[in-house]
């Protein structure tokens, strides 16, 4: 019986939605970056610099901002006791689980590296990573021309 009742516990635990902190990093920047920049902490001014920051977020922010712009409150008002924005983005994220989906891209230097052995698609998201493209790009050849005009750098 007791054998029972420790694997429910474990299969009960091990279903429960728990987000790690890695998990949410563009939330917890943002929830960070609004609650820096208000003064006086009320409902209405921390949502209207959140909104604010949304208005001016680009990349993962502003599809963060997407998410987030229908549970404004939930941030504010946790913001106004002081819990800390981990535990706002888990909050938030028991609503909508691509709150805490959106990471950061991986710096990758790419000193030591044959960009030869690179697909094409791993070259274009060097350049997207990078600010740039390669316009009228057709052969890969092309593509590890402008990587390494654009880091050159790291090379």
């Amino acid at each position: 019986m007791l054998y029972i009742l420790i694997v429910l516990a474990i299969v009960f635990i091990s279903s429960l939605n728990l987000v790690d902190a890695g998990n949410c990093e563009v939330c917890v920047k943002v929830v960070e970056t609004v609650v820096n920049r208000v003064e006086k902490k009320t409902e209405t001014s921390i949502e209207a610099e959140l909104q604010n920051f949304c208005d001016s977020a680009t990349g993962k922010e502003q599809k963060l901002c997407y998410y987030i712009d229908t549970v404004k409150r939930d941030i504010s008002k946790p913001v106004i006791a002081g819990v800390p924005a981990i535990k706002i983005c888990e909050r938030i994220a028991k609503k909508d689980s691509q709150v805490c989906e959106l990471s950061y891209p991986v710096e990758r230097t790419l000193k030591g590296l044959d960009l030869n052995t690179f697909k094409v698609g791993e070259l274009k998201q060097l350049l997207r990573d990078r600010g740039a493209e390669c316009r009228g790009c057709s052969e890969k050849a092309e593509f590890i021309e402008k990587v390494k005009e654009v880091a050159h750098e790291e090379l």
